[in-house]
């Protein structure tokens, strides 16, 4: 299958996943979602790694350094996210969200 219709496929998906997340926001507020979004997320990745049968952890001070970006990446950004899913509404979020590299590169 060709890179573009994988890349059709994933966005497909991301948007999916959007209306569904300000559905779900609306109902639990943005910061007890994105914890239960979190804690599915370590406990996939613990049971991807008892499948494997392997963890790698790398050393203290690059844990320390991947931690502290998911905190601030995904726990602070997603709440905000979550958040402007239901006060301005999905497709006006994701058409915000969808300039965020020419803003990134004008910046």
């Amino acid at each position: 299958m060709p890179a573009s219709i994988h890349a059709l496929l994933a966005n497909f998906c991301f948007s999916l996943a959007s209306i569904y997340f300000q559905k779900y926001t609306k109902i639990f507020g943005a910061v007890r979602f994105n914890a239960y979004k979190i804690g599915l997320a370590i406990f996939c990745f613990l049971g991807a790694s008892i499948v494997m049968g392997t963890l790698y952890l790398p050393e203290f001070d690059i844990s320390v350094l991947i931690t502290l970006s998911g905190v601030i990446g995904l726990g602070l950004g997603d709440i905000f996210l979550f958040s402007a899913f239901v006060k301005l509404g999905v497709a006006r979020t994701m058409t915000l969200f969808g300039f965020k590299p020419l803003i990134t590169g004008i910046l």
